[in-house]
């Protein structure tokens, strides 16, 4: 039996993803679990060790041992992955906002373009789809006014956006837009 008798069980692009890389996808389906829960085990033990550091910090500074500001420093140091992380949020925010700001007013903004994206109903559209009401697109599959230009990379950024923007609106309803 061959290393290659794998590939008979499946067709299509399956197989053409499996000729490239050796795996099908359930087989990558599997490596991506055990690296989530390889990475889920590392941050719980992460956050163990610093919940550790942080008893002892706290135990100096009760005893008198280390000064305010050496309190501080450390305390900084412990927490550094949620700074990084909460930093790296607010940036991600913000860039959410600024994608935003083009959602509205944007007739001419969206007129030299070819396509355009929906946060609303999380899709890509062909601006001559758009209908406007006012200065404002609208989208033609959730009747929103949630049309951003097609910026680079916006389409990571669209799920994000429903989110932040509809945090209690499920994208089930639009699928058939996919």
């Amino acid at each position: 039996m061959s290393d290659w008798d794998f590939l008979w069980e499946v067709d299509g692009a399956e197989r053409e993803f499996a000729m490239e890389t050796g795996l099908t996808y359930a087989d990558l389906a599997y490596l991506e679990e055990q690296e989530e829960q390889e990475r889920r085990r590392a941050e719980r033990e992460r956050i163990k060790h610093r919940n550790k550091a942080w008893k002892e910090l706290k135990k100096l500074r009760d005893s008198g041992t280390i000064s305010p500001e050496e309190f501080k420093k450390r305390k900084c140091e412990i927490f550094a992955v949620e700074i990084e992380q909460k930093r790296r949020k607010k940036e991600f925010i913000k860039q959410l906002k600024a994608f935003h700001a083009h959602s509205t007013n944007n007739r001419d903004e969206l007129k030299d373009s070819v396509k355009c994206a929906c946060f609303g109903c999380v899709s890509t559209i062909l601006v001559y789809h758009l209908s406007y009401d006012g200065e404002t697109a609208v989208c033609p599959n959730c009747g929103k006014k949630a049309i951003v230009p097609f910026f680079e990379h916006i389409e990571y950024y669209l799920r994000p956006m429903h989110d932040y923007y509809y945090p209690d609106e499920d994208l089930e309803e639009y699928y058939d837009y996919y």
